[in-house]
């Protein structure tokens, strides 16, 4: 082989290794910035991020990478309480140039917590870094009330709190009317319920009495010699008995004691009425309920000279 060709092919071969070296660093580089959508680097845990999201399994939080953020500089948040560091710009470029942590040639300028309406937790600053917005008093929480950033708090309803009856606290501070119970029904730990009375609990021997719930109890018989109300109410005495009445003790509906060892009916309610509704024992009544009660607002206000504004509308009082 002469001289000429020795030199061709050692040229050629330069060349080739040339455009193999670079097509390695362009490989390499390719895998350090890694494919668009990526989400190299994220958690294999689950349960709930800083931005309140649900990771993938109900365990720990998620962090989020820098190409889930689509960021290629600077600091981003992580969603975790902590930041990432996304690198940094080629000479002459500048993060935020082109975007929140994109380089671009345009200088950026950064934004502020209070320019964002953020009032905790941590943002991006729109070009490099990341703001620290501060926390929340409690009991409200960063992002409690729904918005990213914000303190708040969302109540909680007698609904979700499993009550019925009586007040709760809403959890934020304040409390919540979750209405009365209907008699012989009492508000015992925000439920409803009637405990019946016991013979003993009433002193008594004899006959049948009132349960307190709408049923009635067998209190025994006396000895011979003795009647059932003889000594009282349902008691074993030898003196003679005299029946109560309905009208005498002041009841119009239900079940009582004649004192004499037998029950009385005393009648039942009618319309929207409930025996006991008005907060006496066998007395019809009806407790109005309440908006808050309700779960509801007021639609209806007084106004200053008496009348009533009803959806935005002012209406005189009637003369």
């Amino acid at each position: 082989m002469g001289w000429f060709s020795r030199f061709g092919l050692a040229v050629g071969l330069s060349v080739a290794g040339a455009f193999t070296v670079a097509a390695c660093s362009l490989s390499s580089l390719d895998e350090l910035k890694g494919s668009e959508g990526s989400d190299a680097g994220a958690g294999t845990g689950g349960g709930t991020n800083s931005d309140g999201s649900a990771g993938a399994d109900g365990g720990g939080c998620v962090p989020t990478t820098c190409q889930a953020k689509n960021a290629e500089c600077g600091g981003v948040p992580d969603g975790c309480g902590g930041s990432l560091d996304c690198g940094t710009c080629e000479t002459g470029l500048f993060c935020g140039g082109a975007g929140a942590n994109r380089c671009g040639t345009t200088p950026c300028t950064p934004t502020t917590c209070e320019k964002l309406a953020a009032t905790c937790g941590t943002v991006s600053d729109g070009c490099d870094g990341v703001l620290d917005c501060g926390g929340c008093k409690a009991p409200e929480t960063c992002g409690g009330g729904g918005g990213s950033n914000v303190c708040g708090c969302t109540a909680k309803t007698c609904a979700q709190q499993g009550a019925v009856c009586g007040t709760v606290s809403d959890g934020c501070g304040n409390n919540t009317v979750c209405g009365t119970c209907k008699l012989p029904d009492v508000c015992n730990a925000n439920q409803c319920g009637c405990t019946p009375v016991t013979c003993a609990s009433v002193g008594a021997n004899c006959g049948a009495i009132s349960d307190g719930c709408g049923g009635t109890v067998n209190c025994g018989s006396c000895p011979s010699g003795q009647s059932c109300g003889g000594a009282g109410p349902n008691k074993c005495g030898t003196d003679p008995c005299v029946p109560t009445t309905c009208a005498a003790q002041g009841k119009n509906c239900g079940t009582i004691s004649d004192g004499c060892g037998k029950t009385l009916s005393c009648g039942s309610c009618g319309g929207s009425d409930s025996c006991g509704g008005g907060g006496t024992a066998n007395v019809c009544g009806c407790t109005p309920t309440s908006c808050a009660a309700q779960g509801r607002s007021g639609g209806r206000r007084a106004g200053s000279g008496g009348g009533v504004e009803s959806r935005g509308r002012w209406r005189p009082p009637h003369r």
